[in-house]
């Protein structure tokens, strides 16, 4: 969706531009990959298709569900390439560009342009560990250089960089070009504390596969989640249902879904449980590339449990 105006990030002027907004059930998708942890380009193109034609509302690669840290450059931009000639305009196209050093997101976020996404989801930098400063400057940096669309991403417990409110609050105010905010931190508090401060500036996004409704019903205005490639149409009909005031339809479908959110969660190994369920379910996925391995029998299990009780099996 797209209104309002940009400010140019350079020289603060107001430029008549289209704000960019994020609504409803973007998958965070998987790459796929061939038996020898290959780039299955035919095995992208299936899974896109397949997801576009379950309603979602736009599609999002190179993020951790895409294996991201995994990929080449190159990889990289020929996912991006061929996610948005897949999208053909019709749903937005978010390409993950976060990295550490700000010199190399710069140069991912040009590529993730050149291909034509729409917007580029940007986690914070793990690993170097800015303070708040150094977090802004980061992002100002990827503004000042590209003028996208940027959506930024919170999961601490991957990073140990935890965003705030207030400091999200104060990013907006600082960086024109955030348009939305992923959430993965998992606090519902401070989530709606978020989406209370800056619910009106940015898209607030849930990144939690099991607090789909909460968040939903906390006014989120969608999500980037796993989930929604194993079960798109169910994830969005979850999304329509709230939209609607229909709470009760809203939380069947949430608790139908729930056993597989919690048994694709992981702190470690992500997203082997997420490929697993795919393959289950005879979908293009392939192995996860090392040091991520396939998950051992008993989660396995569990994985088919949740799909059968969703009624996917």
């Amino acid at each position: 969706m797209l209104n309002a105006y940009w400010q140019n990030p350079v020289n603060g002027d107001v430029m008549k531009k289209s704000r960019f907004e994020l609504r409803g059930v973007i998958p965070a998708v998987i790459t796929p990959f061939s038996e020898q942890e290959e780039l299955d380009e035919d095995g992208l193109r299936t899974t896109l298709r397949y997801l576009i034609a379950s309603g979602v509302h736009g599609v999002m690669v190179n993020g951790s569900t895409g294996e991201a840290e995994n990929l080449s450059p190159e990889e990289r931009k020929r996912i991006a390439e061929i996610t948005v000639a897949e999208a053909k305009g019709k749903i937005p196209v978010v390409v993950g560009t976060g990295v550490p050093s700000t010199r190399v997101t710069i140069e991912l976020t040009k590529d993730a342009k050149e291909a034509g996404a729409d917007a580029v989801m940007i986690v914070t930098p793990f690993y170097l560990i800015p303070n708040e400063e150094g977090l802004a400057k980061h992002y100002k940096a990827v503004a000042e250089n590209v003028d996208i669309p940027i959506v930024i991403y919170n999961i601490p417990q991957h990073t140990t960089v935890n965003l705030t409110p207030p400091m999200i609050s104060h990013l907006c105010e600082e960086v024109p070009n955030i348009a939305a905010l992923k959430d993965s931190a998992g606090n519902l508090s401070l989530f709606a504390e978020t989406v209370r401060l800056v619910g009106d500036k940015i898209s607030v996004l849930t990144g939690c596969d099991d607090q789909l409704l909460p968040a939903f019903v906390l006014g989120a205005h969608g999500t980037i989640v796993a989930l929604a490639n194993i079960a798109p149409s169910q994830t969005v009909e979850i999304f329509d249902a709230v939209q609607k005031g229909n709470i009760d339809k809203a939380r069947k479908i949430y608790y139908d879904l729930l056993p597989i959110a919690q048994a694709i969660s992981s702190s470690s190994n992500f997203p082997a449980p997420v490929k697993e369920a795919i393959k289950i379910l005879g979908r293009p996925a392939g192995p996860t590339r090392s040091p991520i391995v396939p998950v051992n029998e008993k989660d396995r299990e569990d994985i088919r449990k949740a799909l059968k009780h969703a009624g996917l099996l």
